[in-house]
């Protein structure tokens, strides 16, 4: 009897041991693993995925094609730091006291890995950080390097979930010096740009800055296929601002804000999709990977969560309305040349109809009276300025 209980006893382990890996592995299934790859100072037109043939990214190519293209996303600012803290944070710059430049994320504020760690995510950041040391200390793994550092990350992670941000230098000045891959003549010239040689030589050279970008994508995208990880995994492309060039990044101009945004993996029901029925914003970056991951979403996260763009982008509308309303009243608010740092002070960016998305004008009544001259009985002081009034015109083709 008692070899007949030992051998029962052993063959109950024996099931424990088969049957608890299973059920690890069933929610590593169930909970996707995240990198995100974000450019900095990458210009939402130079992509080929967004009508930009001439520079050569294969990687970024591929990853459009088998998953889904957001034609309208954009950043809460035109500069790094803000902008970068904003996507983790889920909430506006001028909600973090980070609307500035340079800004470190203030001590208290909760971001996307700290709030994915709490329920069983390993973290870790590679390259650029720029969001300070109250920002920094929230990740459990950091490397300066991206591609070569990805097998050490991978290999701490086990079998656990993980979460990657991927903070590439490219394509951030400066650029090497010597004669670039690229033609110089093949560029594309926005029409505010000098079509000069010297314009044309720096732009090929900022070409190569994204090329070299995309190899280490490519590199690191192999890594996760060889471990069998791309099933299991949300892979995520994006940048923080526009180009480094006049006109871009820094200004509240769509080329300055707006940002190319590829999501592929998993959650990504509808592979291949170009969707341009409206506006995404990057604020809401952070609730919806809470969301994916199970995780619970602070009730003080501004950004919503997007993810039935990714079930089904059909009937999903962004945040057009929502935009609006709170473009508006920014805009109204904020003083002479500090709204860049909260919201886009462009409100005709956010009007309902998506034909006219990118076209329209903000129509302003003077801020002064048509006569400069005190009238009698009347302050001499200006009005107030009345409200904007929107005027949209039919939508330009990309």
């Amino acid at each position: 009897m008692r070899r007949i209980a030992t051998a029962v006893v052993l063959v109950l382990c024996l099931i424990a041991l088969v049957v608890q890996p299973a059920r690890a592995q069933q929610t590593r299934d169930s909970r996707p693993n995240i990198v995100i790859f974000l450019a900095d100072d990458l210009g939402w037109r130079d992509t080929g995925p967004y009508g930009n043939p001439a520079v050569h990214m294969p990687s970024i190519d591929r990853l459009a094609r088998a998953g889904l293209v957001v034609r309208y996303a954009f950043g809460t600012s035109p500069q790094c730091s803000p902008s970068r803290i904003s996507m983790l944070s889920g909430r506006w710059p001028h909600a973090t006291r980070t609307e500035d430049l340079h800004t470190p994320l203030p001590a208290g504020i909760p971001l996307l890995p700290a709030l994915l760690q709490r329920v069983g995510y390993f973290t870790g950041d590679m390259a650029k950080t720029h969001y300070g040391p109250n920002g920094e200390r929230q990740f459990q793994w950091y490397s300066p390097e991206t591609a070569s550092a990805l097998p050490a990350f991978l290999d701490s992670a086990g079998t656990r979930p993980f979460f990657l941000w991927v903070g590439f230098h490219e394509p951030h000045r400066p650029y090497p010096e010597g004669r670039p891959s690229h033609a110089p003549a093949r560029v594309r010239l926005t029409p505010y740009l000098a079509d000069a040689p010297g314009t044309r030589e720096d732009l090929a050279r900022y070409y190569d800055a994204i090329e070299r970008m995309d190899t280490k994508i490519g590199t690191m995208m192999d890594e996760l296929g060889r471990r069998r990880l791309l099933e299991h995994t949300l892979v995520i492309f994006l940048s923080d601002n526009g180009a480094p060039f006049p006109r871009e990044k820094g200004t509240l101009y769509d080329s300055g804000t707006r940002t190319p945004l590829i999501l592929d993996g998993p959650a990504v029901v509808h592979a291949g999709t170009i969707w341009d029925r409206g506006m995404v914003s990057t604020l809401d970056l952070a609730p919806t990977l809470l969301e994916l991951a199970g995780a619970p979403v602070p009730r003080d996260m501004q950004g919503r969560s997007f993810r039935a763009l990714l079930d089904d982008p059909g009937t999903f509308r962004g945040r057009l309305r929502d935009l609006q309303r709170a473009q508006l009243a920014r805009l109204r608010r904020a003083p002479a040349g500090r709204a860049h740092g909260a919201v886009q002070a462009h409100p005709h960016r956010c009007l309902h109809r998506p034909a006219a998305l990118h076209r329209g004008r903000p129509r302003r009544q003077p801020f002064v009276s048509r006569s400069s001259r005190p009238r009698a009985g009347r302050p001499s002081h200006p009005r107030a300025a009345p409200a904007v009034r929107i005027a949209p015109r039919p939508a330009r083709a990309l």
